[in-house]
């Protein structure tokens, strides 16, 4: 799966860890942000094949700012990640075009089947 980068917005150190943990394994190179500016800032590059958006709760923010991604980036596969989310929250999600949309915890092996898939999608 190398050869493909990767932008991923997360708040939250433990889910950037384990996050950077996966990558390593399947090979992915990932910027990883923290702050939701540094992401949008980031998004400006035309150089990632993947994004993935990680939200503690899926609210009317998180909706927002995926919008906002889906206009900059339409075709570039959007990965959702959340502790909590409401189905009518999700429903708007996916309504934006997200790629998938998951709750953590994340198995690793399902994370890369769901990275290889959005991959091949880009090629």
């Amino acid at each position: 799966m190398s050869g493909i980068a990767g932008l991923a917005y997360s708040a939250d150190q433990k889910s950037r860890l384990h996050l950077d943990e996966i990558c390593a394994c399947l090979d992915l190179h990932w910027q990883t942000e923290h702050n939701i500016a540094d992401f949008l800032l980031a998004l400006e590059k035309n150089e990632f094949g993947i994004f993935l958006f990680d939200s503690q709760n899926v609210d009317k923010d998180t909706v927002k700012w995926v919008t906002f991604v889906r206009k900059l980036r339409p075709r570039v596969p959007l990965i959702v990640l959340s502790h909590r989310c409401e189905k009518a929250f999700c429903a708007k999600l996916l309504e934006q075009g997200v790629f998938y949309q998951c709750q953590h915890p994340v198995d690793r092996e399902v994370l890369a089947e769901i990275f290889g898939s959005a991959i091949k999608q880009t090629q």
